[in-house]
């Protein structure tokens, strides 16, 4: 039996965190255009957040 250390666990979650945003960030971007300006820095902005809490 592996036992997980609180490092492990953050850099597990700090990868996801990546892949997702990786794999968001396109998605966004082309649905940039059927967004208005407050809507995209919203996302912009969780984006960022949900970062900041990986660190």
């Amino acid at each position: 039996m592996s036992t997980l250390t609180a490092t492990d666990v953050h850099d597990e979650a700090v990868a996801l965190v990546r892949e997702a945003v990786s794999a968001y960030l396109p998605v966004a971007r082309a649905r940039r255009v059927e967004m208005d300006t407050r809507t995209w820095s919203q996302v912009v902005d969780e984006v960022r957040d949900v970062v900041a809490h990986t660190s």
